[in-house]
């Protein structure tokens, strides 16, 4: 404090500091609740990716088996019309493969669509309260924001 400044005047930069202080503060505690929420947020994810994969895979291989099937009767059933066992067995896995392919990419598709976490709607609220408080400390600093 320079020499000769009031009480009053020591008092109310004393008290400013203490306001600039808890901002401080304030801010730290808010940042740590932002990242405790992407955590908590990416947890969340990972359990719903956990369960809905879970039961994909058991979808998954019960359709499989039962697709099997299918084309082991498709093979027997295209004897009248294709004689070679070999090529009926060829022609079958490439419909296998193709009709699988299209059905693990149109999951893939879904679940990059379904499972976005909200990264840019917990930065744009961090940013939200980042300005608020900046402009606080400029009132308190005795800067206008305006």
């Amino acid at each position: 404090m320079p020499r000769g400044t009031s009480p009053a005047i020591s008092y109310v930069m004393a008290t400013a500091r203490e306001i600039i202080q808890h901002l401080g503060e304030d801010v730290s505690e808010m940042a740590r609740g932002e990242v405790e929420l992407a955590k908590l947020e990416l947890r969340g994810v990972g359990r719903i990716l956990a369960v809905e994969g879970t039961l994909v895979a058991l979808g998954a291989a019960i359709a499989l088996i039962g697709f099997t099937m299918l084309c082991v009767a498709a093979v027997v059933a295209l004897a009248p019309v294709i004689p070679s066992l070999a090529l009926r067995l060829v022609l079958m896995a490439a419909v296998y493969g193709a009709v699988g392919g299209a059905i693990a990419f149109g999951f893939a598709v879904k679940a990059k669509r379904d499972v976005v976490p909200r990264f840019r709607e917990i930065a744009r609220e961090g940013r939200v309260i980042v300005d608020s408080l900046r402009r606080g400390v400029r009132r308190v600093g005795g800067e206008t924001d305006v």
